[in-house]
């Protein structure tokens, strides 16, 4: 009888496990092509009264937007509208490879804006070598722009695409990621700002509607999902000019 049951386990196991690796590979493929169909948004403004460089990763370069001013940059750009917009994140990217895009941006800026650590965080980067190139990140962002943002990565625990039985290590990781960022802030002294948009899942927009905060491949952010995002950066924007 036990031998009976735990075959009827393994069974259900792999049932699992086939349908998952089916279903992510389906999505994956989905956000391959998203990501090859978007164009980040940048804007060439010789002489603009302000410049502003947005680097990090895919949801820097706007990656499940329908269009690119539906983007963090995009928004930023309308926010902006005198300003010159230099993009430079890239899909994929992890932070130590927004170290080399920071070092590639020409000329001072008064506005940089980091978008990173979702890659870090699902492809298991390690808490020592994230702290170091975070602080290497802000290290450089600094000398780069009067004012640095950083964010989250939200709650990569909520991602439909990730595995649901492996979604709870996800969460715990970006909660050590989300204290890794604050601390790296921290020790700036007041050099850089921190957004923060890690929720709970309870209360999370992205895990109560997946599908409208997500885009088709359940892994970057809709259109909406940029929307409720940059309301937390247009906050942090708002409250810094209200005492500069």
């Amino acid at each position: 009888m036990t031998q009976i049951l735990i075959l009827i386990i393994l069974v259900i196991i792999l049932i699992y496990v086939t349908y998952e690796r089916r279903r992510v590979l389906q999505l994956i493929a989905i956000g391959e092509k998203l990501a090859r169909a978007t164009v980040p948004f940048r804007r060439q403004l010789p002489g603009a009264s302000m410049r502003i460089a947005v680097v990090g990763d895919s949801t820097g370069v706007g990656a499940g937007t329908s269009a690119p001013q539906y983007s963090l940059a995009g928004l930023l750009g309308a926010k902006y509208p005198q300003a010159e917009v230099v993009n430079v994140a890239a899909i994929s990217a992890r932070t130590w490879q927004v170290i080399e895009q920071i070092k590639q941006l020409t000329g001072h800026f008064d506005l940089l804006v980091i978008n990173v650590g979702g890659n870090d965080n699902v492809h298991f980067t390690s808490y020592i070598k994230l702290e170091s190139n975070i602080k290497h990140v802000l290290g450089l962002a600094v000398r780069k722009a009067s004012q640095v943002l950083l964010t989250t990565p939200g709650n990569v625990g909520t991602v439909p695409l990730l595995p649901w039985a492996l979604r709870w290590i996800f969460t715990l990781r970006s909660r050590f990621i989300r204290q890794l960022f604050i601390d790296a802030v921290h020790a700036t002294n007041g050099n850089v700002q921190f957004v923060d948009l890690y929720r709970d899942a309870s209360y999370d927009p992205f895990a109560l509607e997946p599908t409208k905060y997500y885009a088709a491949d359940l892994f970057h952010p809709s259109d909406a999902g940029y929307a409720d995002w940059f309301s937390f950066i247009n906050k942090q924007l708002d409250e810094f000019e209200a005492v500069n």
